[in-house]
């Protein structure tokens, strides 16, 4: 190829390549025409001498290479790497500002080392990465945009008026640096300008193809709605059915408020790769405290209706015991905790379901992890009789304890009526009814600011 070819090629790449999404098409593009073989970043590779290949990751990036021998440790490999960093403004969610009453800008945030006076004055067109609505909400469809018009300007206005201009000027981005669209009139209205700029670009209904996460939301209100429906028609006595309606609402309302607030988020699709990550694994987090909340509600009430199968086995308390601090060990390591234990050194065999079991240890251990005094000591004790078997945990409350020992047992209920702790408040009901389920008894005793839970086993 002649230079006056590979130039015109070169000016064609930037011209078709306006972001880091365009240049990957471009490059993928190219490298199709060239024989290379696209690969799937979680597929296993079959590559083989003489292949040519390529890989994308977030369709903001690409890795070409061709595989020229079967022992690479022997001949190693030569790498030639290429990364363009392009100064651009990019535009933050909710964009539109309204200054002086008059004119619309777009808020942006300036990235990469720009050289920002030559920024200004400048026709700038918009381009980048849409996420549309797909046949399935889980698979969205992404397309790419480039107006390939000018719609908005960095205006550098009476310059003449500014006599130190020669002499150096300092640009704030956040002030002097954003986009003038136009003047707001009875043709550009503020809200939802872009999007209803994108989805004319695109040829797409705005209400109907954008925004893929509304079932969601939407599907999360049901499920709001539903169970304030089931626990309404599960209790029978009025007060408890107010108290039971309001902690359950408020208990899912909270993860579901996080939920749909980061859905919403996640439909801008300007945000970055790195929020976009860090909004996904909230949404994880909040699901999961939502899915462990129904867990629990589900498991009360099939508790207290006696709809439960026991499994019962010959259980060594003791090692169940031993067991379940190992695995909650890092829980009361984040709250300073130091646990003494007084067990016996030979094993304490009672007919129990383990596992049941297991969740009443596992919840009570969590109690104390959130509500007992950071860096203080933790009893538990292991007694045995001839006809019983006493089991005592024994901590120091963070808080003055000024609750009934009657009321922290009931469904819903805590020991922070501020209910800033993230929990169902069912695990002490839960604890409870498994407790008494396998023939035992369960007793919580308040003394000063000692918090004590004693569980009572007959022998056979």
């Amino acid at each position: 190829m002649d230079s006056i070819n590979f130039a015109k090629n070169l000016i064609d790449f930037i011209y078709d390549s306006p972001s880091s999404f365009h240049a990957v098409k471009s490059t993928k593009e190219i490298l199709d025409k060239n024989g290379f073989e696209e690969l799937v970043l979680n597929q296993r590779w079959n590559l083989r001498v003489g292949g040519k290949y390529y890989v994308t990751k977030n369709l903001s990036a690409i890795v070409a290479f061709v595989v020229n021998s079967e022992d690479i440790e022997r001949d190693g490999f030569r790498i030639i790497g290429s990364h363009s960093d392009s100064p651009t403004f990019s535009i933050k969610p909710n964009a539109e500002i309204e200054a002086e009453k008059s004119y619309l800008k777009l808020n942006t945030e300036c990235y990469g080392g720009a050289i920002l006076s030559t920024w200004l004055d400048r026709p700038l067109g918009i381009a980048g990465r849409v996420v549309l609505k797909g046949d399935s909400i889980l698979k969205p469809n992404e397309r790419l945009i480039d107006f390939k018009k000018p719609i908005c300007i960095i205006p550098n206005l009476a310059i003449h008026l500014n006599r130190s201009i020669n002499d150096g000027h300092s640009y704030n981005k956040q002030k002097d640096m954003l986009p003038l669209v136009g003047m707001l009139n009875d043709t550009l209205e503020k809200d939802n300008f872009l999007i209803k700029q994108i989805a004319s670009n695109l040829d797409v209904n705005m209400e109907k193809d954008l925004g893929f996460f509304n079932p969601i939301k939407d599907e999360l209100g049901n499920i709001q709605t539903g169970f304030k429906k089931a626990v309404d028609e599960e209790v029978k006595s009025q007060k408890m059915k107010t108290e039971l309606i309001s902690n359950v609402s408020h208990d899912l309302k909270t993860p579901l408020t996080s939920i749909i607030t980061y859905i919403d988020l996640l439909k801008d699709e300007s945000i970055t790769d790195e929020n976009r990550k860090l909004y996904i694994d909230t949404l994880d987090r909040k699901s999961q405290r939502l899915q462990h909340l129904i867990e629990d509600l589900f498991e009360v009430s099939k508790a207290n209706s006696g709809d439960v199968y026991l499994n019962i086995v010959n259980v060594d308390i003791v090692s169940l015991m031993k067991q379940t601090l190992l695995e909650l060990d890092d829980k009361l390591a984040d709250s300073s905790l130091i646990v003494k234990n007084n067990f016996s050194n030979e094993k304490i065999i009672l007919p129990l379901d383990s596992q049941r079991t297991f969740r009443v240890f596992e919840n009570l251990i969590i109690n104390i992890s959130k509500y007992a005094m950071p860096n203080s000591r933790v009893y538990i004790d292991i007694l045995e009789t001839d006809n019983k078997v006493n089991i005592m945990l024994k901590n120091m409350s963070a808080s003055e304890i000024d609750f009934s020992v009657d009321d922290i047992m009931e469904r819903f209920v805590r020991g922070d009526k501020s209910r800033n702790t993230e929990g169902s408040g069912l695990g002490l009901a839960i604890a409870k009814s498994f407790i008494e389920l396998q023939g035992g008894k369960m007793n919580i005793s308040v003394d000063g600011d000692l918090f004590k839970v004693t569980i009572t086993f007959n022998k056979n």
